[in-house]
């Protein structure tokens, strides 16, 4: 019995958002055909990491959301739990060390 509930709380906490999915390549825009217009920025892009709060860090945020899809990534301008669970996931799909610190490397892979 407990197997056919399963299903059931996956979703339920999928709807919660207990659980964030990687999005999948329909969610994401190609990153090379200028969507950055949807992420204007003209400030620098420093080493931001789990407690940081500035533009930087909304600008990443942005980018993860409206660019590569990840959905649950709020746009506040905070380096929060979520942000940071979305860095590393990010990272590990790009093959950057997943710390979850975005620098040089992470910022050249949100940039292509």
């Amino acid at each position: 019995m407990p197997v056919r509930r399963l299903p059931v709380l996956l979703a339920t906490a999928l709807a919660a958002g207990a659980i964030a999915l990687a999005p999948t390549t329909a969610d994401a825009i190609d990153a090379g055909s200028g969507e950055w217009r949807l992420c204007p920025y003209s400030g620098g892009h420093p080493q931001i990491a789990k407690g940081s709060a500035n533009d930087a860090v909304g600008h990443a945020q942005c980018v993860l959301n409206k660019v590569y899809g990840y959905r649950n990534v709020e746009i506040d301008n905070k380096f929060g739990p979520t942000t940071l669970a979305t860095v590393k996931d990010f990272q590990l799909s790009f093959g950057i060390a997943n710390d979850g610190i975005i620098g040089p490397n992470t910022w050249a892979a949100l940039h292509p």
